[in-house]
């Protein structure tokens, strides 16, 4: 289903009764611009992530995001999580500035959609996001298909329709609003769950106090 199919398929079940066209003219402009607020507001709704892969720190820190579940860094044939750390953690253990080494814990701000990773990493290791980028781009060909579950597209098809209904003063009758909200609850009931991974703190080391002892016993086990 493309953008403009279920455009029009929301025109229909809302617009539809009117004399004019109701799948061409201004509704069609209006509705995807209804369409994208939808989508923008409902973005943590999305019930699956993508993972994305940088090479590089600065094209990590080029991309924005809405969400991320997890960070993952790659140092050879050894892959790890990082920790997940608030503000204030990030900013009290980053004590060492432009340390160079491999990262122990990002820090993602969610107003600017930006990841932070301490230590910096090195270009030329892999960085894997699990997440879901700020970038939804929704032209009239985008493939919806591609992006989401069919309920989630039923889901917008009758937000849309009743969001329409409600800018052009047109009746929405009961039996759509019941149905427009059992698909608003689905959304929110399957929708994306937390289920970020935590790490061990307690990993003993012989490098005594150091500040990412995990790390030398990652390190210990991919050298067995």
């Amino acid at each position: 289903m493309r953008v403009t199919e279920l455009v029009s398929s929301a025109i229909y079940k809302s617009l539809g009764n009117r004399n004019d066209d109701p799948t061409i003219g201004q509704y069609q402009q209006v509705a995807v611009e209804i369409l994208k607020g939808i989508v923008d507001i409902n973005r943590n709704n999305v019930p699956f992530d993508k993972t994305y892969q940088f090479n590089t720190y600065a094209l990590l820190q080029a991309k924005a995001f809405s969400y991320v579940g997890g960070v993952r860094y790659f140092l050879g044939k050894v892959s790890y999580l990082l920790k997940e750390a608030s503000l204030s953690e990030f900013k009290a253990k980053s004590y060492i500035d432009n340390l160079v080494s491999p990262p122990e814990m990002y820090y993602f701000d969610s107003l600017t959609g930006v990841i932070d990773l301490y230590p910096l990493p090195s270009d030329g290791h892999i960085i894997e996001v699990w997440g879901q980028d700020q970038t939804i781009s929704l032209g009239g060909t985008t493939v919806l298909t591609d992006l989401y579950p069919r309920f989630y597209l039923d889901f917008l098809i009758y937000e849309l329709a009743y969001r329409l209904c409600v800018e052009y003063n047109a009746p929405w009758d009961e039996k759509k609003e019941a149905l427009r909200m059992d698909l608003t609850r689905k959304v929110e009931n399957l929708g994306r769950k937390d289920i970020r991974m935590s790490l061990p703190s307690n990993i003993s080391s012989s490098h005594g106090d150091h500040p990412f002892p995990w790390f030398y016993y990652l390190a210990n086990r991919s050298n067995k």
